[in-house]
């Protein structure tokens, strides 16, 4: 049939209800004329048998016709088939208040077809989720195989219900299922639970049986267990690690503990160092895919580490705290034999140091470690650094190389102020500063072969 199209000034709402009720006319048109042989063709034709299945108890069928044709014709209640979901329609259609009236009798009317209990179940697993549900399940004896297929679209009003639903769905092996149905309010449930949802994911519980959550999910639940302040911090650090690259890896926004962790722990430090590199004079290794994946977050992590050594709660940084984190980590390395790269990996990090008191780059405690330490490594690594935070760039067309220029003047001037107090330092700066004067060189002579048209 045509349906009626909408009308000059009338609303959506007004709209939509025109149409359903259109629909209705036509769906009892075929009820009617050829009962639940025409319903079923329809809905197979329609590709919505929900849409359809709601529609049913809107066109004057009686509710114990309704009820009789899924306790006796409405099959096995498997997933993805069409008498399925018009039977769930029906029944997430039918009034909370006459709910449990209404299954009571599909229930008798089963016994008498000789329903089997999983048939209940099965049943039971095609309702919205209420506690009454859950108890019908534990009655027939049938809660495990109610909670390890049931829905995770929980939208409970009572908290304790909602709590016991999550955990229900975590003891059952569904931990994804239990992420989603959270809604990205994780600071509204006990910390412990969000933690074994995530613990779940990573021992890889229903991973090929629900839809994995986006970044955000993880993020959002990250952030409520680092607010809630009651997880073990190294259980945390396991768990941010391990979550690293749905967490991302610039800035402290997720992963607090983690990168607080890094750069107060030397011993932390040196174990993602292990995890990446093999040791200066050992042998090539060959490492599993789980190795290959925790070395790869590693590398990510230690790269992308921003944090200064001795970073105290209110951003300044302690100068002693970061000589002996330092100190104790070159130690470790040193055993691991892995010194080499342990240096210029700190040389990368205090690329990111700020500015000291007196203006002066970089700041007073990384400045004395590159010099102090005396290290080739961490001064190269500082260097390297320094060219990498430069991040991505644009310039215009015939621009030249004036931001590399800029670039030079900058790294020349805390070159001069440090030539005296820290020469090998000021020696890495006006390195950096030659290195961009031939980089503007190189521009102006690209941006001038750009005006010629060649």
């Amino acid at each position: 049939m045509e349906l009626p199209s909408r009308t000059r000034g009338e609303d959506i709402t007004a709209s939509d209800r025109r149409e359903a009720l259109a629909a209705r006319a036509a769906l009892k048109d075929i009820f009617d004329d050829q009962g639940w042989s025409g319903v079923l063709e329809i809905a197979g034709i329609h590709g919505d048998a929900w849409t359809v299945g709601c529609h049913l108890p809107q066109i004057g069928i009686p509710e114990a016709e309704l009820y009789r044709w899924i306790a006796e014709d409405a099959g096995d209640l498997h997933r993805g088939e069409v008498t399925t979901t018009l039977a769930a329609a029906i029944l997430c259609c039918t009034p909370d208040v006459q709910r449990n009236a209404a299954l009571d009798t599909i229930c008798a009317m089963a016994n008498v077809a000789g329903k089997q209990s999983v048939w209940l179940a099965r049943l039971l697993v095609l309702c919205r989720h209420d506690p009454s549900i859950w108890r019908r399940a534990e009655d027939i004896g049938e809660a495990e195989y109610f909670w390890s297929n049931c829905t995770s679209n929980l939208r409970l009003d009572d908290p304790a219900d909602m709590v016991h639903a999550l955990r229900k769905l975590v003891e059952h092996g569904r931990p994804v299922s239990a992420l989603n149905a959270c809604h990205i309010k994780f600071a509204d449930y006990d910390a412990e639970l969000v933690v074994s949802m995530l613990e779940g994911v990573l021992q890889g519980q229903e991973l090929d049986q629900a839809q994995m959550p986006q970044s955000y999910v993880f993020q959002h639940a990250i952030d409520a267990i680092e607010a809630s302040e009651t997880i073990d911090e190294m259980r945390l650090v396991q768990l941010e690690f391990a979550l690293i690259r749905a967490l991302g890896y610039d800035g402290e926004h997720h992963a607090k503990t983690l990168n607080r962790v890094l750069m107060t722990q030397p011993k932390i430090f040196v174990e993602l160092l292990c995890l990446v590199y093999k040791p200066h004079n050992g042998p090539p290794r060959e490492a599993n895919e789980a190795e290959k994946g925790a070395a790869k977050n590693a590398w990510r992590i230690l790269h992308a580490c921003r944090r200064q050594p001795g970073t105290l709660g209110e951003g300044g940084i302690d100068a002693e705290t970061a000589a002996q984190f330092v100190d104790e980590a070159r130690h470790l390395a040193r055993e691991q034999d892995r010194l080499e790269v342990c240096d210029i990996t700190l040389g990368q990090i205090f690329a990111h140091a700020p500015d000291g008191g007196d203006g002066i780059w970089p700041g007073e405690a990384a400045r004395s470690l590159l010099e102090e330490t005396r290290s080739e490594e961490m001064l190269r690594g500082f260097y390297t650094g320094a060219v990498n935070k430069r991040g991505v760039h644009s310039r215009g067309a015939y621009e030249g190389g004036d931001q590399e220029r800029a670039l030079a003047d900058r790294y020349r001037r805390h070159a001069i102020a440090l030539e005296d107090s820290h020469p090998q330092v000021a020696a890495t700066l006006h390195d950096l500063a030659k290195a961009y004067d031939r980089d503007g060189i190189f521009e102006d002579l690209d941006a001038q072969l750009r005006i010629e048209g060649r």
